[in-house]
């Protein structure tokens, strides 16, 4: 029978924290099952156990609660899912195969490039329609940058920027294109009601976020 790593309740990213934790305790080979009660956070641990660690899961919800059962350290069915198709970067911007370390954890990678941070929806404090065009403005200066940003980060009111309707569209679609990783904060999202309307990047999380702060070159934040 696998253990319950009991996360209903938890907020972002709570979740994250609680299983990295607990997976670093175990020795491989025993079979978890992570239980949160809200889709973005199992999408998380799902996509947290896919980039970092090569493990695919079994995935069920019932009554609310959305249950994600794997063996630690051994992939399920044999198979380790393509990197491509997760909606979380992983942190090193490696393999789990090269990026682990011992017991599954993962090895501190090496700096990455720029990561630009956007916090709000507009540049500055002043007028909101101004600041709306100076932030449009700006976006779109980054194609010019001798070195694109490596990943560019939506927090907060940031996240409209990358949701329908949003003016700078076109602009993000073409950076990610370019390589550049574009991460929109799920809780932010969850809170603005932006579920279905997110047009251009991956929705994420506070753990992967934090991750890729740390691990910067440089941070800019707008």
């Amino acid at each position: 029978m696998a253990e319950v790593v009991d996360c209903r309740g938890m907020i972002c990213p709570l979740p994250i924290i609680t299983l990295k934790r607990r997976m670093g305790e175990l020795v491989p080979g025993v079979e978890l099952e992570v239980a949160v009660d809200n889709r973005q956070a199992s999408i998380n641990v799902t996509h947290f156990l896919q980039e970092y660690y090569g493990i695919a899961v079994q995935f069920s919800e019932e009554a609310g609660v959305y249950r994600t059962k794997f063996r630690n350290g051994e992939p399920l069915a044999g198979a380790v899912p393509d990197a491509n198709q997760y909606s979380c970067a992983p942190i090193g911007g490696q393999p789990a195969s090269v990026a682990n370390g011992e017991n599954g954890m993962s090895a501190r990678p090496a700096p990455t490039g720029i990561v630009v941070l956007c916090p709000s929806n507009a540049f500055g404090n002043g007028e909101q329609t101004l600041g709306e065009i100076l932030m449009k403005g700006f976006l779109s200066t980054l194609e010019a940058w001798p070195e694109l940003p490596h990943a560019l980060i939506f927090l907060n009111s940031g996240v409209k920027l990358a949701a329908e309707g949003s003016g700078a569209l076109d602009t993000l679609r073409n950076l990610e294109q370019k390589g550049v990783k574009i991460l929109v904060c799920g809780t932010c999202v969850d809170f603005y009601k932006l579920a279905d309307a997110v047009r251009v990047g991956v929705v994420s999380n506070m753990f992967t976020i934090s991750g890729l702060l740390q691990q910067a070159s440089k941070v800019i934040r707008i």
